[in-house]
């Protein structure tokens, strides 16, 4: 134990020769020889800044690893002993896994600190790459847009900042500037044909408008003729159809019934007027004379029509006086033959009156006289009298 030697870069950390590392795990000697190689560990300079630190702490790491390994291994050749040591010697070998695997995180901590920053560093300068995306035009886009994109990337600038893919980044520009310089070229190409049709379709459709409203003005035009030869055959039938209703009435009837003369004035003179209102254009002359004519026939035949019914009222109003003087005549025979007729009845009701009173008096009589007089008043009560009611 005394005779220490340092295990190279291939092997591992200030061990003692192979011979006497089992020994180490007797007597708490594996508490030192952990020490001395955390010692060791700890007294060199590491700089992860630069290639060489980070290449010098990732084979120190290892070489940590490979005395975590010799010594395991040496630990496992004392299992021949007592199966009392067995299990302190594993406690050992549990306490070097443990210490030396604690040790190689924080030697390598810096290192995979500087690796993850790195591996974000590089992540960065891939997305600021893709602002070259050959994609983010193409030909049907707008011209706008795609100069939109190319005055962004043009405005990138390539320095410093990208560091180790500058040279990259510089392709990748020019790539990208070339490829949407190229669809801008095919685009302006496509709007321009687009103009053109649009231009040729507008031109078509002014055409097409201009022919459409000429066809349309000769369409209103031709309608506007047939409407005033519409309007002048509706108002020739309506003058027609109003020089028959003012005959109908000055013959004397409305709708096919017959009207008295008020009625049928009343018609010619306010209703009719109204009707000639509108809708008869030139012939309202010949309607109005039709209707003046209409008004003065019915005039003189109302006045032709009083005078016969005046005549006529004079007749019956005499002989409807010759009616009443008859019917006078007949109704005082009436009466006569009624009151003659009256008296006889009274006469024949008085004397069969008479006759009745003369039978009720006998036979009262009769029944009386054939009753002792101290009968009668139980006879009377008894109801043996005829025509004798008693009341108590």
């Amino acid at each position: 134990m005394n005779d220490q030697t340092t295990i190279e870069t291939s092997t591992a950390l200030t061990l003692p020769d192979a011979e006497d590392l089992p020994s180490l795990f007797q007597n708490g000697e594996i508490d030192k020889i952990l020490g001395r190689i955390v010692e060791e560990v700890d007294s060199m300079a590491l700089d992860v800044t630069t290639a060489r630190g980070r290449k010098e702490i990732a084979s120190i790491a290892h070489k940590v690893a490979r005395s975590k390994t010799t010594l395991d291994k040496a630990g496992k050749a004392l299992t021949d002993d007592a199966r009392a040591k067995i299990e302190a010697v594993n406690g050992e070998r549990r306490k070097v896994r443990d210490t030396l695997d604690d040790l190689k995180e924080r030697v390598r901590k810096p290192l995979d600190e500087w690796e993850e920053k790195e591996q974000k560093r590089k992540a960065a300068l891939q997305e600021r790459m893709q602002a070259f995306d050959k994609g983010r035009t193409y030909w049907k886009m707008s011209t706008d847009d795609i100069r939109a994109v190319i005055t962004e990337v043009e405005n990138i600038a390539i320095d410093e900042s990208w560091q180790e893919i500058r040279g990259l980044a510089e392709e990748a520009k020019a790539e990208a500037l070339e490829k949407y310089r190229a669809d801008l070229s095919n685009a302006e190409a496509r709007e321009e044909q687009e103009a053109e049709l649009n231009r040729l379709r507008a031109e078509k459709e002014e055409r097409e408008a201009k022919e459409q409203a000429e066809a349309e003005k000769r369409e209103r035009e031709e309608q506007e003729r047939r409407a005033k030869e519409q309007e002048a055959a509706d108002q020739r039938s309506r003058a027609e159809s109003l020089i028959a209703d003012i005959t109908e009435v000055r013959n004397g009837t409305i709708g096919g019934q017959s009207q008295p003369y008020g009625v049928l004035i009343y018609e010619l003179e306010q209703k009719v007027p109204e009707a000639m209102a509108s809708g008869l254009g030139d012939h309202k002359d010949a309607v109005e004379a039709v209707r003046l004519a209409g008004i003065d026939h019915l005039k003189a035949q109302m006045e032709h029509d009083a005078e016969r019914q005046s005549r006529a009222e004079e007749e019956e109003r005499a002989k409807a006086e010759e009616r009443a003087r008859q019917e006078a005549i007949a109704e005082q025979k009436r009466k006569a033959d009624e009151a003659a007729e009256a008296e006889r009845k009274a006469q024949e009701r008085r004397e069969k009156n008479k006759r009745h009173r003369e039978k009720i008096l006998r036979e009262i009589g009769e029944d009386i006289a054939s009753i002792d007089a101290a009968d009668l008043p139980g006879a009377m009560l008894e109801g043996k009298v005829r025509h004798v009611t008693v009341n108590l």
